[in-house]
């Protein structure tokens, strides 16, 4: 009889030893990523930021993300650090060739008395390198 309840004790530390390595080593692989991967809006709130407004009046064209530029130093506050990006005004960008790419875009006139519409995209994802 002693023989089977040190079995039985034996099997029960087993499956939570088991179940322990589980949760802890493997299911943060499948949920880490998804939570990483979503569209976090950064145009929304950058948008009343003065120095990116100036910026995007003065200029036009893409700015990458390893370029030293005012409207980068903005945008590296309010964008998590995982993330590459690519800020086109008045243009468009098409050299991605990633898997997931958000795009946040933002319509901005000149002021109240000079129409100048300008179109402002944020292009961003995950950077893997």
């Amino acid at each position: 009889m002693k023989k089977k309840s040190y079995l039985k004790t034996i099997e029960v530390v087993l499956a939570a030893i088991i179940t322990t390595i589980f949760m802890l080593y493997i299911m943060p692989q499948f949920t880490g990523s998804e939570n990483r991967e979503k569209n976090l809006l950064v145009l929304k709130d950058i948008k009343t930021d003065d120095s990116f407004r100036g910026y995007v009046l003065a200029n036009e064209g893409c700015t990458y993300s390893n370029e030293n530029t005012a409207i980068n130093t903005v945008i590296e506050n309010y964008l998590p650090y995982a993330y590459d990006y690519v800020v086109c005004i008045n243009d468009k960008y098409q050299d991605f060739e990633g898997e997931r790419l958000f795009v946040d875009t933002y319509y901005m006139s000149a002021n109240l008395t000079v129409f100048r519409p300008k179109t402002v995209r944020l292009y961003y994802w995950i950077d893997d390198s």
